[in-house]
């Protein structure tokens, strides 16, 4: 078990490790790159916004321009940079917003997490196929098959519709399990 010294220790050079990137030092990841943007643009540290279009220019060759929905494929999302201000600001306490902007992101955090709550839906949605077999038999066989996200119902039906026999079906099946 990781005693709390150790996890201090961690976050100690996870947090070193951060401000060195903000300097100029390494930016081989996301988060590394978004200190370094956070440091050196301190607008970006109350706009997810301008913290996207920085990042971008600074890191993807983007310039300001249209922006074109094959773009999108290849430039870091805004969930993303957003994910990594956050982790940067909140759990390392570095380059944090203006005092009115992290009061509103405390507020709309709270109350995102309410509606996730409320918007959840009450009962599981799953499919149980079950069938027996031998009932005038020496033996009965019982059989079942549960699917746990409705999406999986749907694939395998379409599969035994369309055709799909024998080791097709089962290589499909098992693949994604």
């Amino acid at each position: 078990m990781v005693s709390e010294e150790e996890k201090e220790d961690k976050e100690s050079i996870k947090h070193s490790l951060i401000l060195s990137a903000a300097a100029g030092g390494k930016l081989e990841t996301t988060t590394a790159r978004v200190a370094w943007v956070l440091n050196h643009f301190p607008e970006t540290r109350d706009s997810d916004i301008a913290l996207q279009l920085n990042y971008w220019e600074c890191f993807n060759d983007y310039s300001r321009g249209a922006i074109y929905p094959e773009d999108l494929y290849k430039l870091p999302r805004l969930t993303t940079l957003s994910r990594a201000r956050a982790y940067i600001q909140n759990i390392h306490k570095l380059f944090l917003a203006s005092p009115e902007v992290r009061k509103q992101r405390g507020t709309l955090e709270e109350e995102e997490k309410q509606k996730a709550i409320s918007q959840r839906p009450s009962y599981p949605i799953f499919a149980i196929y079950a069938d027996e077999s031998g009932k005038t038999g020496d033996h009965l066989i019982v059989g079942s098959l549960w699917f746990l996200y409705g999406y999986e119902t749907y694939r395998i039906s379409e599969e035994i519709e369309s055709g799909a026999k024998g080791d097709a079906l089962k290589t499909s099946f098992i693949s994604r399990i």
